[in-house]
């Protein structure tokens, strides 16, 4: 997602903290989440028993995630 913000959105992080600008990033989150691949969605949902387990086996601690 950060990616996808970088590339449409490439001024968005130089935005001051006003009410309008707030309503310019939450577009901007919504248009990039649409724009997330739907397999990559998939993959992710599917990859988290493994990363609930490296979590645990870690405890908490770092992992590759």
């Amino acid at each position: 997602m950060k990616e996808i913000l970088r590339r449409d959105f490439p001024g968005l992080h130089l935005l001051k903290d006003t009410e309008a600008n707030r309503a310019k990033v939450a577009d901007a989150l919504r248009a990039a989440w649409e724009r997330v691949p739907q397999d990559l969605i998939d993959r992710l949902i599917d990859s988290m028993p493994r990363r609930l387990q490296a979590v645990r086996k870690a405890k908490g601690w770092y992992t590759k995630y």
